[in-house]
């Protein structure tokens, strides 16, 4: 992140550019994982494509992702895709780490049928589908749960889920935090 033009978003320029610092940096020659995070409406996507490409193919990357794109723009970036590891072969699939309520009816569709990858985002809502923390809970652990879900939920939708994951894990001999992973396999 700067000031410069190539300095956010996912450009090629920034894209090469932060992977090479980032390297030298963390003293090693590849990535793991390189994420690229939220859209970049000013970038076009084939071009943030052949960058990942690139990388992947000169072994500084080995796996890429995205997080909190679209279904529809992973199937445009699918379609610029060459390198076998965004084919259908699933032989090295791109990550997608995702959260919301689209998940069920437009995310897991498209990773089944692209054979992708993905890593849900807090399961566990902040540790408020944990167990440890109900609606009657008190102490600063406890209010931090509740408040790192406030942008996502509603006091009420969150002590409804937390209660319908109590409910289950009991009926089912298993802990809450169990129930509420279970559901982003």
């Amino acid at each position: 992140m700067g000031p410069g033009v190539n300095d956010l978003g996912a450009s090629r320029g920034h894209i090469m550019d932060s992977v090479s610092r980032s390297l030298e940096r963390l003293g090693t020659d590849h990535i793991d994982l390189y994420q690229i995070h939220a859209t970049d409406a000013v970038t076009p996507v084939e071009e943030t494509m052949r960058a990942l490409e690139d990388l992947t193919r000169q072994g500084m990357v080995r796996y890429v992702g995205c997080s909190n794109w679209q279904a529809w723009r992973v199937m445009k970036a699918n379609g610029y895709a060459t390198a076998p590891w965004l084919g259908a072969d699933g032989d090295d699939p791109v990550v997608l780490l995702h959260r919301g309520r689209d998940l069920e009816r437009e995310i897991v569709p498209m990773i089944d049928d692209q054979k992708v990858g993905l890593m849900v985002w807090s399961p566990l809502a902040g540790g408020l589908l944990s167990g440890k923390f109900g609606r009657a809970a008190t102490g600063r652990r406890a209010r931090a749960a509740w408040r790192s879900t406030s942008r996502l939920w509603t006091r009420t939708a969150r002590g409804n889920a937390s209660t319908r994951c109590a409910r289950s894990a009991r009926s089912n001999g298993v802990s809450v935090a169990r129930v509420a992973v279970s559901c982003a396999r």
